[in-house]
């Protein structure tokens, strides 16, 4: 049965992925240590070496299931020839996921893994593609919005200042959790609202 070992292998290999989410959220990615991770999982260190050998395994495997989620989300997101739409869309997902029940979580997961990548090169190397992968989505999507598809790097800088506004909202989310993005919802949508009509510089 090579494929219920290959489902079950893949039904590990995310436990364990799970189990170090929770604990870099919580702890900081720093300050987890892989015991930490292998205590959270419930696994002994010789299930879970066979997988992962370290936390940079761990975080450059959670950056590109992360990655291959947002990117896809991103290209669904595009409506052709219609920046309205596309834009609502985009913003609609964003805040589809801020008001899933963990967040705010999240959040603290992903300043954690970006504290993380200041002293360690994988880590910084790996959120480095993961970003130019988010960043090419984003601009195919307006590019595709716009009716310009063979344009795309017109966009470029939009795409920029849209994900700039995005990952602003998360940091200030961490920092205080009073201040999630629900709160100023009607501003982001009127600032974003402005790249379908205002046009792109």
């Amino acid at each position: 049965m090579p494929r219920l070992r290959t489902e079950t292998r893949e039904a590990r290999r995310n436990h364990i992925l799970d189990a170090a989410a929770r604990c870099f959220s919580r702890l900081g990615a720093s300050r987890t240590t892989m015991n930490d991770i292998l205590t959270e999982a419930g696994v002994s260190a010789g299930a879970a070496y066979v997988h992962f050998r370290s936390k940079e395994d761990l975080i450059e495997e959670m950056t590109r299931r992360s990655t291959t989620r947002d990117v896809a989300g991103i290209e669904a997101c595009a409506v052709p020839g219609d920046m309205a739409a596309t834009i609502t869309a985009f913003i609609d997902g964003a805040y589809d996921d801020w008001r899933q029940p963990n967040a705010h979580d999240d959040a603290h997961l992903d300043v954690s893994v970006w504290a993380e990548a200041l002293g360690n090169p994988r880590v910084a190397n790996a959120l480095r593609e993961s970003a130019r992968s988010d960043l090419a989505a984003l601009t195919n999507m307006l590019a595709v919005g716009a009716g310009e598809r063979r344009r795309p790097q017109r966009y470029a800088g939009a795409a920029q200042v849209l994900a700039a506004l995005l990952l602003g909202l998360v940091v200030i989310w961490h920092i205080d959790s009073d201040l999630d993005p629900s709160t100023v919802e009607p501003e982001v949508r009127a600032l974003v609202a402005a790249l379908s009509t205002g046009g792109v510089p």
